[in-house]
């Protein structure tokens, strides 16, 4: 049986203001956490074996019937169960129609000598994205067409902002995501003998 403490219903409970502050890039960066917020990012976070610290659950904005089950998989994976009422759960989501699923985890933190490349190697290699949604959409992407990894260079935003968890439907969990320099990548590239084709909005050359 999963384990579960007792509902929090005080807006100021330490566990509830720590979400609200892990909204913000530097309080995720200066903690080292992240929030996954939703039904599928968390399936998916699960799935491919991301660790969560805590969950946070309210059954009143259960969408169907398979979140029970989900619960289960975190708890027994490790996850500290936190049911708390509506008003409390809504301070804390980022969504218009929040589903009751809030998790806190480690950021996701890979490098270049992480991705195991195939034969042939598939690599997209993402430079100064600027916007959470087109990153996410870029991952969603990525993971259909079965890429070894997302190169994310000269970052503008961060990989780990909850739009971006949002955006990818959790696919951030299921594809590689490396974040470094554009120098480096090519360096990657080029030592790994893998060829490189480049797209750019911006140009009159085909």
């Amino acid at each position: 049986m999963t384990s579960v403490g007792p509902t929090i219903t005080s807006l100021q409970n330490p566990g509830i203001k720590r979400c609200v502050k892990l909204r913000q890039r530097s309080h995720r960066d200066e903690m080292n956490l992240m929030l996954i917020e939703g039904y599928r990012e968390l399936l998916r976070a699960v799935e491919s074996g991301h660790i969560l610290e805590q969950l946070y659950i309210c059954r009143d904005l259960f969408l169907g019937t398979n979140e029970e089950a989900l619960i289960s998989r975190c708890s027994d994976s490790g996850a500290e169960i936190l049911p708390c009422t509506e008003q409390v759960f809504k301070k804390m989501a980022y969504r218009d129609r929040p589903d009751g699923l809030l998790a806190v985890a480690p950021q996701i933190r890979h490098s270049l000598t992480d991705i195991e490349l195939g034969s042939p190697a598939l690599l997209i290699v993402a430079e100064s994205i600027e916007k959470p949604g087109n990153l996410g959409t870029i991952l969603r992407s990525s993971d259909a067409a079965g890429v070894d990894a997302v190169i994310v260079c000269d970052r503008c935003t961060d990989i780990n902002n909850p739009n971006v968890i949002r955006a990818s439907t959790g696919t951030i969990f299921s594809v590689k995501t490396v974040e470094c320099s554009t120098d480096e990548a090519i360096a990657f590239l080029q030592k790994n003998g893998i060829a490189i084709a480049s797209a750019t909005p911006h140009t009159d050359t085909l």
